[in-house]
């Protein structure tokens, strides 16, 4: 779980413009679509990556395992 939120970090590092700007700057993207894409097992990354989509007026993407997976496992447990 602590990689997804340092991937999301990163992803937002590249993309966002590297200026001082507010929340509606943001949200223009440069003309630029956002997709924020997330793999979820109890839900927290779900609203992590809902709450940056909001504020970059970008698409949402669930990631789902074709074979459904224990929590253990998701979390790299085996």
């Amino acid at each position: 779980m602590k990689g997804v939120f340092v991937l999301m970090a990163c992803l937002l590092a590249v993309f966002l413009p590297q200026q001082d700007c507010d929340a509606a700057c943001i949200g223009d993207g440069g003309g630029k679509k956002v997709l924020v894409a997330y793999f979820s097992v109890s839900g927290n990354t779900r609203a992590a990556a809902e709450h940056i989509a909001s504020v970059t007026d970008g698409d949402v993407w669930s990631i789902e395992p074709v074979l459904p997976c224990s929590r253990s496992v998701a979390r790299g447990g085996g």
